[in-house]
């Protein structure tokens, strides 16, 4: 049963639907140690770059369910997108080490055909509720 949270949005002004998932990969929940490790490390530049490399690479990578289709954009300046359609998905997996798990986030990896995978995104929060979205709209 879908609660009110659960149901997709339309917007009326617009005319596009809400999407069902919509997160760029997270920093401190992805790799905790190495988040303390470089905050510990800003006042040398090298710290500080490694933040700023770190932040860049989230920014420049997005995961969106909306519909029937999964679409992974990757890149700031220069944009690449590959779109799925989730009737389209043989399988999704998600991998999650210990402090993954303790904060929620995880790699997700998306199969269409063959045995390499479509779509592979680190750092994404809720990982199995992306695969508890495809299970549900692609009927697997």
């Amino acid at each position: 049963m879908r609660t009110g949270m659960d149901q997709p949005k339309s917007d009326t002004k617009l005319g596009r639907e809400e999407p069902d998932y919509s997160h760029r990969p997270v920093m401190f929940r992805d790799r905790p140690l190495q988040f303390i490790l470089l905050l510990l490390l800003v006042p040398v530049v090298i710290g500080a770059l490694g933040l700023l490399g770190w932040w860049l690479g989230v920014l420049s990578n997005k995961l969106t369910i909306v519909g029937g289709r999964m679409r992974y954009e990757q890149g700031l300046l220069n944009k690449r997108r590959k779109e799925v359609t989730l009737a389209n998905i043989r399988a999704v997996e998600v991998y999650q080490t210990l402090f993954n798990r303790i904060f929620d986030v995880g790699e997700v990896k998306v199969y269409t055909t063959g045995d390499h995978p479509e779509i592979v995104v680190r750092g994404l929060p809720q990982p199995q509720r992306i695969k508890e979205l495809v299970a549900e709209k692609a009927n697997i």
